[in-house]
C-alpha cells in the first residue's frame, strides 16, 4: 500500500512539474483590435506577407468577432498582393458563402476574376513563337467567367467598367488560343478538328478581333472537307459582318 501511495505521489509531482514548465505555456493571445491594427498597418505599407500573418491569426482566434468579416476582405487583398491567387479564390468563395447578402460580394467576385487573371498571366504573356495550343488556358477561361458573373449580377458596381475591359481583352486571348489550336490541327491535316476550333471562336467570341481569321480557317477547312453548303454559310457570315 505504501509503495502504491509513493508511486502516486511521484506521478503527481512529475505532472505538476510539467505543467509549470515555462516552455510548455501557451503564449497569451493579443487583443483582436491590436492584431487588426497591426495587419492594417502592414497592408497600408504593402507588407503583404506580414499582413497575412496577422490576419490569419485574427481569423484563428477571433473567427466570430467584430473584425472577422473585414479580416476576410483584407485577406483577399493581402493574398492578391502577395500573388497567392489560389488563396484569393478560396477566401472569396468562403466570404460569398458566409455573407451572401453583403454589398462586398461584388468586390470578392471581382477579386476572384483578378486572381484567375493573375493565374493565367503566364499563358497570356507567352511569345507568339511558343505553341500556346498545348498550354492550359483554364485560368483565363475562369477569369472571363468571373468577370461575366460580376457584370450580370452587379452591373452598376464600381468594378464593372474594369471587368468589362478585361473581358474584351480576355475574349481576344481566348479566341487566339483556340485559333492556335486550329492551326496546329491544320498542320496535321486534321481539318474537322480545325473547323471545330474555328467555329467555336465564331460562335463564342464573334465580337473578338480574331473573327476574320477564324472565318478564314473555317472556310479553308470546309473546302478541304468538301462541305460546300457550310462554305456558303461562312460566306454569308462574312457578308453579315462586313468582312
Amino acid at each position: 500500500m505504501f509503495k502504491t501511495r509513493l508511486a502516486a505521489l511521484v506521478l503527481i509531482s512529475l505532472l505538476a512539474g510539467c505543467a509549470s514548465n515555462p516552455e510548455d505555456e501557451v503564449t497569451p493571445i493579443r487583443p483582436a483590435a491590436e492584431i487588426y491594427q497591426s495587419a492594417s498597418d502592414y497592408l497600408s505599407s504593402n507588407s503583404y506577407e506580414l499582413a497575412i500573418k496577422d490576419l490569419e491569426e485574427l481569423e484563428t482566434y477571433y473567427p466570430f468577432g467584430e473584425y472577422a468579416r473585414q479580416a476576410q476582405l483584407d485577406l483577399i487583398s493581402a493574398y492578391y498582393g502577395f500573388d497567392q491567387f489560389d488563396e484569393v479564390v478560396s477566401t472569396a468563395n468562403r466570404y460569398a458563402r458566409l455573407h451572401p447578402g453583403s454589398e462586398q460580394v461584388a468586390y470578392v467576385t471581382y477579386m476572384k476574376g483578378m486572381a484567375n487573371f493573375g493565374r493565367g498571366r503566364g499563358f497570356i504573356t507567352n511569345t507568339v513563337n511558343l505553341d500556346r495550343s498545348s498550354r492550359d488556358a483554364s485560368a483565363i477561361y475562369q477569369a472571363f467567367s468571373d468577370f461575366r458573373t460580376l457584370l450580370e449580377e452587379y452591373p452598376d458596381s464600381k468594378y464593372a467598367d474594369d471587368a468589362r475591359q478585361r473581358m474584351i481583352y480576355l475574349r481576344n486571348e481566348l479566341a487566339q488560343s483556340e485559333l492556335h489550336a486550329a492551326e496546329f490541327y491544320i498542320r496535321k491535316g486534321a481539318w474537322l478538328s480545325a473547323a471545330k476550333r474555328a467555329r467555336y471562336v465564331v460562335e463564342q467570341y464573334g465580337r473578338s478581333d480574331q473573327l476574320e481569321k477564324a472565318l478564314n480557317i473555317l472556310e479553308r477547312s470546309y473546302k478541304e472537307l468538301k462541305l460546300d453548303n457550310l462554305v456558303k454559310e461562312v460566306k454569308t457570315i462574312r457578308k453579315d459582318n462586313g468582312l
